[in-house]
């Protein structure tokens, strides 16, 4: 790989000129883009460190405030890779900084003579790369390590005394003062006060002073001053058509090879046809306005408007404050339980997979690539380009008395605009499939056709489901729900005869698990 861009995810819109140019030169650049956080976020980050021939610095002072990127570029010098310091945002000087000595191109307003200085300077710099040292430097700590240790702690079940709440709430005020500034240091420990306040042992006092945090941590910034009123002019009109999303060619999903399943392979999506099954059993889930003359009339109509005022609640409160995102490391308490899932589909001998924290790269083929997102779960080149951050999925399946098939997942996004943008468009695929047959083709060479209903939309909820059933298989189907929660994407399909809403009752039930 010819280079790796060192960022901070505050500097994301700034760096875009500067991978362009990258991937115009036909320069192969890798960069953190999910922005996760964990164990194998920062493996994956080390081993591309690694493997490429030159190290960029995309240097501001969000860069330089950032342990992450701090940490990364020590272990590429310490690895003797080539750096070269792009500066892409503002600094206060760019004397004291760690690349003090070393030229710096400017890229803050990229140019053609700046492009060119760019990708010479790279290609230069690639000529040198040194050998790996042997034996390797000690890889640096994951940033922000304490967080996942706290997690741990504030999850016990076992119970937390007085003393240990106190010290779990000392430990995330330090971690603010410390890492505030870090975006998503800062939305981790506002999650971990909110699991803590949220503990059925939790005590007054450690209440009331999470409380406390979280308000001054959710204070609105001061607001701008406003601008002089400006004379009124007319209306301006958008007119012609408005792009809409549109799902892109990608690699098919896939069928689970019989016996075990290979590492890193992506969960099964396919539930493998059989004879023709029996249907089982299934569980199912004004007021008038008086005028009145006189001042002592008056009087006696104020008195009974206070009155009323006060005894009656406002018929037009105030819509409900946006539910707090789901951080990285509590994605996994979204997903349903065995017994959970088993309650749904009416079950009780569901075998549970491990659950895969990456989209599964399919291998298996269908007719009509553009519906691969409303036939499976979790398709990698479905969500490629949309954004997300963190990944759980997990499979259930049953063999007898029929065969049960289940696959939920959660998909965590920056924002919640995005989780929303990702429904949207996620609709209009779906839409564009309904009353469709596909044929998909498994690695054997078996072919099995599906067909497509009308897809439900519940607005309330940010839901929507669609049916689907195997065509010749005596009623087995599966339900495919896709829901949104905050930041979190909730994708559920359930799979048997005679299938009717569990998957949007799966969906409902892991979106009440996300944090109020």
């Amino acid at each position: 790989m010819a280079a790796f861009i060192s960022y901070s995810s505050r500097d994301r819109t700034l760096v875009e000129g500067l991978l362009k140019a990258m991937r115009r030169a036909h320069l192969p650049v890798w960069l953190d883009e999910e922005l996760t956080g964990g164990e194998s976020w920062w493996r994956e980050i080390l081993t591309q460190i690694r493997d490429c021939e030159v190290f960029i610095v995309a240097l501001s002072k969000n860069l330089l405030d950032s342990k992450a990127c701090q940490a990364e570029l020590r272990y590429a010098q310490a690895l003797g890779k080539p750096v070269l310091p792009v500066q892409v945002g503002p600094m206060d000087t760019l004397r004291i900084n760690p690349l003090s000595a070393m030229q710096v191109i400017d890229y803050r307003t990229p140019d053609l003579e700046s492009g060119i200085e760019l990708i010479s300077s790279v290609n230069a710099l690639r000529a040198k790369t040194p050998p790996l040292p042997d034996p390797l430097p000690e890889e640096p700590p994951i940033p922000f390590a304490y967080l996942m240790r706290l997690a741990s702690t504030i999850s016990d079940p076992t119970g937390l005394s007085a003393q240990q709440q106190t010290a779990l709430v000392s430990e995330l005020k330090a971690g603010l003062e410390e890492d505030g500034s870090d975006e998503l240091a800062r939305r981790d420990i506002a999650e971990l006060l909110r699991m803590l306040r949220d503990r059925s042992d939790v005590t007054w006092r450690t209440r009331t002073e999470v409380e406390s945090v979280l308000a001054s941590l959710d204070a609105p910034a001061p607001a701008p001053p406003a601008p002089p009123p400006s004379p009124p002019s007319a209306p301006a009109y958008v007119t012609g058509p408005q792009p809409a999303y549109q799902s892109g060619p990608g690699a098919p999903p896939w069928t689970p090879p019989p016996g075990p399943r290979p590492p890193n392979s992506g969960p099964p999506n396919y539930p493998p046809p059989g004879p023709p099954r029996g249907k089982g059993a299934r569980s199912s889930g004004a007021a008038g306005k008086w005028l009145i003359i006189g001042g002592g009339a008056v009087v006696v109509v104020a008195v009974l408007v206070v009155v009323a005022l006060r005894a009656f609640p406002s018929e037009d409160p105030q819509p409900p404050a946006p539910p707090p995102p789901v951080a990285p490391a509590s994605v996994n308490s979204l997903l349903l339980t065995t017994n959970e899932t088993e309650a749904i589909m009416g079950v009780s001998n569901l075998e549970p997979s491990k659950v895969f924290d990456q989209m599964a790269e399919s291998t298996q083929q269908i007719s009509n690539t553009a519906c691969a997102g409303a036939q499976f779960n979790a398709v990698k080149s479905v969500y490629d380009g949309s954004g997300y951050s963190v990944v759980a999925d997990q499979v259930y399946t049953a063999d007898s008395p029929q065969y049960v098939y289940v696959n939920q997942t959660v998909v965590l996004y920056p924002s919640a605009d995005q989780a929303e943008k990702f429904l949207s468009r996620s609709t209009d695929a779906w839409r564009t499939c309904a009353g469709e047959s596909v044929t998909v083709t498994t690695d054997e060479g078996k072919s099995y056709n599906w067909s497509f209903d009308q897809v439900d939309v519940d607005s309330d909820n940010h839901q929507i489901s669609q049916m689907t059933r195997q065509e010749g298989m005596g009623g087995y189907g599966c339900e495919h729900a896709l829901r949104v929660v905050s930041n979190a994407v909730i994708e559920t399909r359930a799979c048997s005869d005679g299938v009717t809403d569990e998957a949007g009752r799966m969906a409902e039930s892991m979106a009440a698990k996300a944090p109020r």
